[in-house]
């Protein structure tokens, strides 16, 4: 009951995180300028191209219905220019996440309506599926950024085709972090703005209050931070104590783990001890044996040598016996 109690201690600044659900909700898919133009600087920065939102789609349960909920989130946006883009923050990919991503662009790309006399598949627009993550990386590399579209790598040919994904690790950020703000670019601010907003750490904050100065679209996107709703705050202290009795178990399952690994590793190394022991006192019989059978070797071939010798003085039998105790 206590740990319950100091989880609904938090204020709301403590447990404002952007990568969560409620958070990402109430900044990006609310009917404001201040939404949209967040929105738009998001979209812009992946794409690397200005673009305006027109119309979004959340693909989401109210955030009232939490229970059983996965903390993930999509948005589907339709662009100025008719293309159509996916936005999803993923606290913890799957381990078939770039399967879905590209399940989830082909979904979006055939929703286009192409029948008709004066369309066809020429009539198609761009689609994309832009895709955070933020508490797993997904690519074993050291990039934080990926694009992704359709090519024959063994000729290095485009297709040419009109889908496309981006993925963003927020993971991967500490050599970023190391650049100053004003040489940071858009997506990377953007990057280090969800990755950090909510981290104690002074220097992080620090970075954090230039880049909301720097850049409009995340101000924006800090003001829709603190505009959510009762409904928006409540789904967001039930995932914050979620997550602290998940991280809490995923704990002790931790400690269980390296309990059956630690007894193994000692199980394998008095296994191996026993071996060693082994291995060594027969090395040392076989050793000895060796010593022994030159010794027996040497002196014989010493003895042989000795009654050539006394043969040679012309020594007799008898003689050579009580000279060498034979």
């Amino acid at each position: 009951m206590g740990m319950e109690k100091i989880i609904y201690q938090k204020n709301l600044k403590e447990i404002l995180n952007p990568c969560i659900d409620p958070v990402f909700k109430s900044i990006f898919t609310k009917d404001t300028p201040e939404s949209k133009q967040a929105l738009r600087g998001l979209v812009s920065a992946v794409l690397q191209k200005d673009l305006t939102v027109v119309s979004v789609t959340a693909n989401e349960p109210p955030v009232n219905n939490a229970a059983g909920k996965q903390i993930r989130y999509d948005i589907n946006c339709v662009l100025d220019n008719g293309e159509k883009a996916n936005v999803e923050m993923t606290l913890w990919p799957k381990a078939h996440e770039v399967y879905k991503m590209e399940y989830y662009l082909a979904r979006l790309h055939t929703s286009q309506e192409i029948q008709g006399v004066k369309s066809g598949y020429k009539k198609l627009k761009q689609s994309y599926q832009i895709s955070l993550f933020s508490k797993a990386n997904v690519f074993s590399d050291e990039h934080f950024f990926h694009h992704f579209f359709y090519h024959d790598p063994v000729r290095n040919v485009n297709l040419g085709g009109r889908t496309a994904i981006y993925t963003v690790e927020l993971g991967k950020l500490l050599e970023i972090l190391k650049k100053a703000v004003h040489e940071m670019t858009r997506l990377e601010r953007w990057a280090v703005f969800f990755a950090y907003f909510n981290d104690p750490d002074p220097e992080k904050q620090a970075i954090i209050r230039q880049i909301v100065s720097m850049e409009e679209e995340i101000q924006m996107a800090e003001k829709m931070m603190y505009r959510i709703t009762p409904a928006e705050e409540a789904a967001l202290r039930q995932i914050s104590e979620d997550k602290y009795w998940t991280d809490l178990a995923d704990a002790r399952y931790d400690l269980h783990l390296k309990k059956k690994r630690f007894k193994r590793y000692k199980a394998r190394v008095l296994q191996d001890l026993k071996a060693m022991k082994e291995d060594i006192r027969t090395e040392i019989e076989q050793s000895l044996k060796q010593s022994l059978e030159k010794s027996l070797e040497q002196g014989i071939e010493k003895g042989r040598e000795e009654i050539i010798k006394l043969l040679e003085q012309g020594l007799s039998v008898d003689e050579i016996k009580q000279r060498t105790g034979a």
